[in-house]
Parts: structure tokens; sequence; C-alpha cells
């Protein structure tokens, strides 16, 4: 498997999140793996030209009941 672009890069690691739990010698645990070198050699290759993303408010938010050290 080869990553070829950006947007093949985002749904492998979409898709390698969704299989962090697999169990070993399974069929999703080698797809994993492969998923996980496949993102590695992309990165290794291309990481340089990659924009470091911004993280987005939405991503931190916590309703308000949630945040720590509030009563």
């Amino acid at each position: 498997m080869e990553i070829r672009s950006n947007a093949e890069l985002e749904r492998a690691l979409h898709e390698l999140q969704g299989l962090e739990k697999a169990r070993a010698g399974s069929p999703e645990a080698k797809r994993r793996d492969d998923l996980d070198a496949a993102i590695k050699a992309y990165y290794a290759k291309h990481g340089k030209e990659i924009e470091k993303g911004k993280p987005r408010e939405e991503d931190f938010e916590q309703p308000a009941d949630e945040h720590p050290g509030e009563t």
C-alpha cells in the first residue's frame, strides 16, 4: 500500500484510529500494521511538505459542566 496524497493520508489516519484495538494476529491488526507503515513512509518522504494543522477551538472545548476546577 502506498499513500500518494494528503487526502489519502487523512483517510489512512482515520482508518488507523478505528483499528487501534485490533487483536494481534487478526486481519484488522495486519491492516493496522500496513497502514502504520504506509503512513510512516509518506511522512518520511513528504514530511517537510505537509502543512502543520492549526488546532481548532472545537477540538478543545468542553461542556461547561466538565471544566476541571469549576463547581
